[in-house]
């Protein structure tokens, strides 16, 4: 069955149309989940997550490639899955906090796909550059608050400072490496 075939079944919503992308899709979407996650439960949980949100997706919107659609769907569903599984045990839910100031600050060109190995190194080499360009005290609070997911008072408690001047340090350091990003392309 072709890709149109199976959108327009998405579009028409036929219930067996998440077979057939399964038929055709399913092995590859398992090995691109399973470069993020471990163990047949949590590979199955994104696999039901990939069906329904190829079900939500595809009934309205028309990929040209459902290959590379597919491929940014089970990118960020396994990982977000095993941010989930492996960061936030760790670090609690500070960590969730701390992506959205991330996210937050960032313009992501609609042409560059982030979920692309390749384009994961580049964006991963800016940031280091930037890190190396700036203080240790700023790359130190940077990296405390954005890498370990620590708080800003527990942060401002390390460095015996206020957590106004780190609030204002992390605010200083994400428009500088939005600029930095900006000019690498992303």
């Amino acid at each position: 069955m072709s890709d149109a075939e199976i959108i327009n079944m998405y579009s028409k919503n036929k219930d067996m149309a998440g077979d057939m992308l399964m038929t055709k899709y399913g092995a590859f979407c398992r090995e691109e989940i399973q470069k993020y996650v471990k163990g047949e439960d949590e590979i199955s949980r994104c696999m039901k997550h990939v069906r329904t949100a190829a079900r939500l997706t595809l009934t309205s919107y028309h990929p040209a490639s459902l290959k590379l659609f597919l491929v940014r769907v089970v990118r960020d569903i396994a990982y977000k899955r095993y941010v989930k599984t492996r960061v936030f045990e760790t670090y609690g839910t500070e960590l969730d906090l701390t992506v959205d100031e991330l996210k937050d600050g960032f313009i992501v060109n609609k042409e560059k796909d982030l979920s692309d190995i390749a384009m994961l190194e580049d964006a991963g080499e800016i940031v280091n550059r930037f890190l190396r360009r700036h203080p240790s005290a700023y790359r130190d609070v940077f990296i405390r608050r954005y890498f370990f997911a620590e708080s800003v008072d527990d942060i401002a408690t390390r460095y015996k400072s206020k957590p106004d001047i780190i609030r204002g340090m992390l605010e200083y350091s994400k428009s500088e490496l939005k600029e930095a990003m900006r000019k690498g392309g992303f």
